[in-house]
């Protein structure tokens, strides 16, 4: 299994709302995925998401896939998305290369402007998010997702035990939940049951 490592929040420049312009033309909204790192195959066509940080492809070879806009280590890339018990799952590529990252889709706006920073989320009283964060617990695991800000997608460990408070990814692969905490040499990569907490994690 390849598991991708957390991007650095700090580079996450290229959000969806700068990636897909306001103005709809095609020509203006081909630059901007151009200035964002996304490149088109010939003939193909895309449309913005909106809430979300990715493009649909909507005509081409590769129509029905999805573009990452994100400006994370992923960004740029193509995706097949499938959604399925309330979540989404992203799978890029195919093969031993095959990624397959899950998202909680949360309820109501998307952005998550009409929600508390905090909604029901017990133990993260301590927890300091960034500017424009919000978080949504995850029924049934010690952990909430980042629902809005620049680590959108990514999950806090609330567990209490010695990553508590830690940003991490969330990978689904078979029958475990990988959680990778850092990148590069810093990286860290905690398999856990499905149905376990991040605090029984082994």
């Amino acid at each position: 299994m390849k598991v991708s490592p957390t991007q650095n929040a700090d580079a996450v420049t290229a959000t969806a709302s700068t990636t897909q312009a306001d103005d709809t033309s095609d020509a203006a909204f081909k630059a901007a995925l151009e200035d964002a790192g996304v490149k088109l195959h010939k003939n193909e066509e895309a449309e913005k998401v909106d809430g979300h940080a990715y493009i649909e492809i909507t005509s081409g070879d590769r129509e029905g896939m999805y573009i990452n806009t994100s400006g994370n280590v992923r960004n740029g890339q193509a995706f097949v998305l499938v959604r399925k018990h309330g979540k989404e799952y992203h799978i890029y590529g195919t093969g031993k290369d095959r990624l397959v990252v899950g998202f909680h889709i949360p309820a109501g706006d998307a952005s998550g402007a009409d929600r508390p920073n905090r909604p029901n989320t017990p133990g993260t009283d301590d927890i300091k998010l960034r500017k424009g964060e919000t978080i949504e617990p995850v029924p049934g695991h010690a952990y909430a997702e980042i629902t809005s800000g620049p680590r959108s997608g990514m999950y806090i460990n609330t567990s209490g035990n010695s990553r508590h408070g830690e940003a991490f990814v969330l990978v689904e692969k078979a029958d475990f939940d990988y959680h990778v905490y850092g990148s590069g040499a810093d990286r860290l990569v905690v398999r856990a049951n499905k149905r376990d907490d991040d605090d029984n994690a082994k």
